[in-house]
């Protein structure tokens, strides 16, 4: 990428962290003069920006560290790993009908007819972010034929049935 592109990828990573940061305190602590500006409900959860806060941060170091040392492409990894996990547990909870903790909400925020899982990710966010995770990892070049052909077709099959959820 030319310099001016990886400059607006970096500035644009940041701004979205730094968004979903104050969303994930404001969604932590109901911070009162952050709702004037900020269109997040504390019933959203945390999950969410937190999610989206890791993407950021991991585009941010992609476009920082095109050629990421060991320890730099480690923690790239990490936080690909959890935007795959987290997501693979969320739409767990919807198949299976059960809560398995990843729906995480403050303790004065409850269930209600509007929203029955506060907190929890849609199905088809949670397929976006794992596709960005599974991205994220292709983008760390393994060096498995297999790796790389297992990341491709999960990334395909996530990006697909998250478009078919929207027909």
């Amino acid at each position: 990428m030319s310099n001016s592109t990886t400059r607006t990828v970096e500035n644009v990573s940041l701004l979205l962290a730094i968004a979903s940061l104050a969303a994930v305190l404001h969604a932590t602590f109901r911070i009162g003069w952050m709702e004037s500006w900020l269109p997040w409900e504390v019933e959203y959860g945390i999950t969410s920006p937190a999610l989206i806060l890791i993407a950021a941060l991991c585009c941010w170091a992609l476009a920082r560290w095109p050629q990421p040392t060991p320890a730099q492409a480690m923690a790239i990894q990490a936080g690909a790993m959890v935007l795959v996990v987290v997501p693979v547990l969320v739409v767990l909870e919807y198949l299976l009908e059960v809560n398995l903790g990843v729906d995480l909400i403050r303790s004065d925020v409850f269930a209600s007819v509007t929203r029955p899982y506060p907190g929890r990710v849609s199905p088809n966010a949670a397929l976006a972010v794992l596709a960005v995770g599974l991205a994220y990892l292709l983008l760390l070049r393994p060096t498995s034929h297999r790796a790389r052909w297992l990341l491709t077709l999960a990334l395909s099959l996530a990006t697909i049935t998250s478009v078919a959820a929207l027909l």
